[in-house]
């Protein structure tokens, strides 16, 4: 399975995966892509928690830039 964000009325513009260390693992603007729970070069990831921040604009407020962030738990 991959992690995707989904979302109303949204554009996707940077999804970004972070280690607990802080090292950027992956990242996407591809807002069908979504994180398969490997490095780019298709490394697996180790079995840990991992940080997103998404960064984005909405279709009614093109010029406005957004961000969440949240944690996701890879388990193999």
């Amino acid at each position: 399975q991959r992690f995707i964000i989904k979302g109303n009325d949204v554009t996707m513009i940077d999804l970004y995966i972070y280690a607990r260390n802080g090292t950027l693992v992956w990242h996407s603007n591809n807002p069908s892509e979504g994180w398969d729970g490997t490095l780019k070069d298709g490394t697996p990831c180790p079995q840990a928690s991992y940080t997103w921040i998404l960064r984005y604009t909405r279709n009614h407020q093109p010029d406005l830039m957004q961000e969440k962030v949240g944690t996701v738990t890879l388990l193999r």
